[in-house]
C-alpha cells in the first residue's frame, strides 16, 4: 500500500486492534512467531518490504514497527528493556 494513504491509516489501526486482541497469545507465544514472521517477510525471493521509490510500504512492515506489537513479544525476544 502506498505510504500516506488512507490504507495505510486504516492498516496502523487494523494492527493496533490485532495487537490488542492478541495480546495473550503475544505475552506468551510471541518472540517464536515474530520471529517467524521476520524470516518469512524476509526471505529469499520476497517483495521487498519498503520500496522507496514508490513510496511503497508492505502491511508487514506495519506489524514489525507496531511499538504494541514490539512492547507484547519483548518478554519472549529477550529484548524487553531496550
Amino acid at each position: 500500500m502506498r505510504a500516506g494513504s488512507v490504507g495505510d491509516f486504516v492498516c496502523r489501526g487494523a494492527v493496533w486492534v490485532g495487537a490488542v486482541v492478541a495480546a495473550p497469545v503475544l505475552l506468551v507465544a510471541g518472540g517464536p512467531l515474530y520471529r517467524r514472521y521476520v524470516a518469512y517477510l524476509y526471505r529469499d525471493g520476497a517483495p521487498p518490504v519498503v520500496d522507496r521509490s514508490r513510496l511503497w510500504v508492505t502491511p508487514g512492515y506495519r506489524v514489525l514497527h507496531n511499538r504494541l506489537v514490539r512492547v507484547l513479544v519483548a518478554p519472549t525476544l529477550g529484548w524487553a528493556g531496550r
